[in-house]
């Protein structure tokens, strides 16, 4: 049973220093990067935006702060924008010293254990081939303009010429109704077990065994994740639950990582259980494609299903196009670092700013206070080149979501197979075993097709509603 993780190490340990020098590393981690990474959290997490509402100048979390980027007010949205930009600039001293410290760090360390590029140590760590990787963030900025189409139809439906980047997650129906706790576990729970109840009986064991944190409260981080422990400890779900739409796909989508490490942890031991990071997005996004099919048949006027298309269309991209500009703002500022020395904040802004406005063309402006927004992003900090792993997982259900969709309940079992393996093989293994080749351009593809048969959707969706 240990054979796979014996030879991943072998692979690894080609990159090991002595022992004297590996414990060094390890005495002092908590002195170096990771202190700086630690540094960045708690500053993000202690940052207050401020911004006024009903008249009153009131001071909000980044979680709370960022959750008025989606209000049906556009005057609030830009508002809203303009609190997180300045909240960002004024850490940006502190954030772009703390990011060039780990860049510089990094470069150091991949010199010395012998890595030829920043990403190398990532896809080692993932068990991909770099090309593979290549391949996927090329096929995805090459299908950019899905995105930018996207962004047109949404300004022809906002009535909005000047669309601008505080205008991407602005809700195409208004105001929209909030979602309590209670109900959302319902709706999430009821699309497990539409798919088989087995499903349905493993989520729910979160929520009946007290394994969720999503309550709001004051200095907590925000984003949301799934910590797994080990095989025989359950995993926690981590999420700050606002009552809006989105959230209840977070809590789906961490459901989804909850479920697969449960499956994973009863046939695989401690160093094989955990699927590595393009794998551990499969069940996540899988689950929330079963939660958004249950939502989309239950709606009965073109006008809502063309707001929940557009609002699947647009944690879409963010999941997968904008991953992907995110991952390439990485490499290019690994290597900036390595090349030009210490990297000033306007060049970090450019980088990020090119890299973005990448996705939306023409379609949408991201103006200039939008290039600092790096800053709060905790992947390039705490876990560098993360991020593609976002969009491998979103490709790959899509193909595997289609599969499911063609044979019905005889995909299931091959399913709970593939997660029950976790780490126990490498990504293109496990992936071929389901009838697909990740090395294949064309695979990566149909996922970005499927993408923009939705927009497609979206498009005529919009044309019955009368909203174009």
């Amino acid at each position: 049973p240990y054979r796979h993780y014996l030879d991943h190490e072998r692979h690894m340990a080609v990159h090991n220093l002595s022992e004297p020098e590996e414990k060094i590393l390890v005495e002092t981690a908590n002195a170096r990067g990771r202190a700086f990474a630690r540094m960045a959290t708690e500053i993000n997490s202690r940052t207050r935006f401020r911004i006024e509402v009903d008249g009153e100048v009131v001071e909000k979390s980044q979680s709370e702060i960022l959750v008025l980027l989606y209000d049906h007010d556009r005057n609030m949205r830009r508002r809203a924008a303009e609190s997180v930009s300045e909240g960002l600039q004024g850490n940006a001293h502190t954030g772009t010293f703390i990011y060039n410290t780990l860049l510089h760090e990094k470069d150091v360390l991949d010199r010395l254990r012998g890595y030829g590029s920043p990403e190398d140590s990532r896809h080692l760590a993932n068990e991909l081939d770099g090309t593979v990787v290549d391949t996927v963030s090329d096929v995805c900025a090459a299908n950019f303009e899905t995105v930018a189409r996207y962004y047109e139809l949404k300004a022809n439906v906002l009535g909005i010429d000047d669309l601008a980047h505080y205008d991407r997650y602005a809700p195409v129906l208004g105001q929209e109704s909030e979602i309590p706790f209670d109900r959302a576990r319902q709706i999430v729970l009821d699309a497990f077990e539409g798919f088989t109840p087995r499903l349905r009986e493993l989520a729910e064991r979160f929520f009946s065994e007290g394994w969720i944190d999503a309550a709001l409260a004051d200095g907590k981080r925000g984003g949301a994740y799934c910590a797994a422990v080990t095989p025989d400890h359950h995993p926690y779900v981590f999420m700050n639950y606002t009552g809006k739409p989105r959230d209840v796909m977070t809590l789906t989508h961490e459901l989804g990582h909850g479920v697969h490490d449960l499956l994973a942890a009863e046939s695989n031991h401690l160093l094989d259980y955990h699927p590595v990071l393009p794998m551990a997005e499969t069940a996540s996004t899988f689950a929330e494609a079963l939660v958004f099919d249950r939502l989309l048949s239950e709606l009965t006027s073109d006008e809502e299903k063309m707001a929940l298309v557009c609002n699947k269309a647009e944690d879409t991209f963010a999941t997968v196009f904008r991953q992907i500009a995110i991952y390439r703002f990485e490499q290019q500022a690994h290597r900036a670092r390595r090349s030009d020395g210490e990297l000033p904040t306007e060049k970090l802004n450019e980088l990020w700013q090119a890299n973005q406005q990448a996705m939306f063309g023409d379609a949408l402006n991201l103006g200039e206070e939008h290039a600092r927004w790096w800053l709060y992003i905790p992947h390039i900090v705490d876990v560098p080149f993360y991020v593609y792993a976002y969009a491998f997982g979103e490709l790959l259900v899509l193909a595997l979501y289609a599969q499911y969709q063609r044979e019905g309940d005889i995909f299931i079992d091959r399913y709970f197979s593939l997660l029950a393996a976790g780490g126990s093989a490498a990504p293109a293994d496990l992936i071929r075993r389901l009838g697909f080749d990740i090395a294949e351009r064309d695979f990566w593809q149909g996922g970005c097709d499927l993408i923009l048969e939705r927009v497609r959707q979206a498009e005529e969706l919009a044309k019955g509603a009368g909203a174009i």
